[in-house]
């Protein structure tokens, strides 16, 4: 242990050793005039004590006292404790710590400090607690900061790695930290940051959900933090305070939460003498509709909206919904939005291979985007195309063709086709009448069902609304029970036709044996 008098006047002791030191100076050997002294003195050190005690601290005694509180600390540790390099810099530390007055200078310190402790000084958590710390640390700008931080510290050193007197002294010095761990008065009610569900609505197909959010408090939780689920509290053990918390959390917060079908509110309260925060997500729970279907259903999925000469708003939204939908009708989706050429052609190629390995379900091909026929070709195309002429889509676009191509060589039962990509094009303006304008009339194999969102030869604008009008209707009329495949695209025929007086007809041409629903 290194030499250390600060809390030697604790007990008195400094006094009686100061003055015996100097008994035989002052008073040569007349006991009373010694006597008279140390009286005198002792009432001067228990004066000096009640002010200290009972009078607010001033912000240079509040100082020096986690100064050595720090420094009571740090001459405990045993010299295994520290790195190599620690020998060349304590001395100026020790100075420097003596000296420093204002939180900064603490924090700085204690940092340097605990930067020098070697691993093998500090229990395995601190390994995941360390970066929290180090980030508080750096931000500390009050004392009971500094205390909260040299606390934790403390509490994270193995009892090898302080000397003997350590656990004697170290109730009491834990004592005198948490005096400076008070409540400031700018506290504020906790911060509730959710780690799951982050969005403010989620849907989601499973009964079961974990619920994950990060606490931070500057003051200590009132009651352990609440989680209510449409309004019931969630009671048991379930909510914890983890052993290793989030990085910046003061609480970790997980339960498992059963939800019931449909819209549930999900709130987390929790309250520090400051006050409460409250905090809800909106979680919508729909289980799979075909969870009885036993053949392999495949989806690949692609919305582009990013054009450069002409954006969309409505793709992304429509190619999110359906690949949403497509999942809850036991569809396993390949999704993706805004793709380029290359990116589009790998996805097709993947896609190809996937339900080929599938041997004999069914595949689903959307697309959401804009589309040029040339030649009676039709051509997807995608967002970094640059086509200033027709002899340019063959090169710069995906051929339809090359789609339907994949899917009848990975011999299905059946492959259905939906392209919502019949919009007024601006490349198509630029190098072909109005007589050629929309999608070409495609042949279909058999087994393969090809619908387009207008007649071929026909566009339609881009949607007012999230989704386009087809899609829209679509995504309703598949989730129909026992509907067959034929009837769902009549029915969407239907109702586009009405909704838009007859300006927008939808298209279809099945060939295929058999029956399939979306919903069964």
């Amino acid at each position: 242990m290194r030499m250390n008098t600060i809390y030697q006047r604790e007990s008195g002791l400094f006094e009686v050793l100061e003055i015996s030191r100097y008994t035989d100076y002052y008073f040569g050997n007349e006991p009373r005039e010694w006597l008279k002294y140390f009286q005198y003195r002792q009432i001067l050190w228990i004066i000096a004590f009640l002010l200290f005690n009972l009078l607010p601290l001033s912000v240079a005694t509040a100082a020096n006292n986690l100064n050595n509180l720090l420094f009571e600390f740090y001459n405990n540790l045993n010299d295994e404790a520290f790195d190599e390099t620690w020998g060349d810099g304590y001395k100026s530390w020790e100075k420097e710590c003596q000296q420093a007055k204002q939180p900064q200078q603490l924090a700085r310190l204690l940092l340097e400090f605990e930067n020098n402790v070697v691993w093998e000084a500090v229990s395995p958590q601190w390994e995941y607690r360390r970066d929290a710390w180090v980030a508080a640390g750096e931000s500390a700008t009050t004392f009971n900061q500094i205390a909260k931080l040299l606390l934790e510290l403390e509490a994270n050193i193995n009892s090898d790695a302080v000397d003997e007197e350590w656990q004697e002294n170290r109730p009491e010095w834990i004592k005198q930290v948490k005096k400076w761990l008070v409540i400031s008065t700018t506290t504020k009610p906790p911060i509730i940051t959710w780690l799951y569900p982050t969005a403010t609505i989620t849907n989601v197909t499973a009964k079961g959900v974990m619920i994950k959010a990060c606490l931070q408090t500057s003051g200590p939780l009132v009651e352990n933090a609440q989680i209510y689920v449409n309004n019931a509290l969630q009671k048991g053990n379930l909510v914890r305070q983890l052993e290793v918390v989030t990085s910046g959390c003061d609480v970790s917060l997980e339960r498992l939460v059963q939800l019931r079908e449909g819209k549930n509110q999900i709130k987390i309260v929790a309250r520090n003498s400051a006050g409460k925060t409250a905090e809800e997500r909106t979680i919508h729970f729909q289980p799979p509709l075909s969870s009885s279907v036993s053949e392999k259903r495949t989806a690949l999925v692609i919305g582009n909206s990013d054009y450069a000469r002409a954006p969309l708003r409505n793709p992304i939204n429509d190619a999110k919904a359906m690949a949403s939908k497509l999942r809850r009708l036991a569809f396993e989706v390949m999704s993706y939005t805004n793709l380029g050429q290359n990116e589009m052609k790998r996805v097709v190629n993947e896609f190809g291979d996937k339900i080929a390995a599938a041997k004999g379900g069914v595949g689903l091909f959307y697309f959401a985007g804009h589309g040029v026929q040339v030649k009676g070709e039709n051509y997807l195309i995608p967002i970094d195309a640059n086509i200033r002429n027709e002899n340019e889509v063959e090169l710069e676009a995906v051929s339809l063709a090359r789609v339907l191509a994949g899917m009848e060589n990975a011999h299905n039962r059946m492959n259905i086709v939906i392209i919502d990509a019949c919009r007024d094009s601006p490349y198509e303006r630029s190098f072909r009448s109005q007589s050629s304008q929309g999608l070409a009339s495609p042949t279909a194999a058999y087994g393969t069902v090809v619908a387009f969102a207008t007649a071929p030869g026909s566009v339609t604008a881009d949607g007012d609304g999230d989704n386009g009008i087809y899609t829209e209707e679509l995504l309703k009329v598949m989730e129909t029970p026992g509907l067959k495949l034929e009837e769902v695209f009549k029915q969407v025929l239907a109702k586009v036709r009405n909704r838009t007086q007859g300006a927008q007809i939808p298209w279809y041409n099945a060939a295929f044996e058999g029956d399939f629903y979306f919903n069964q």
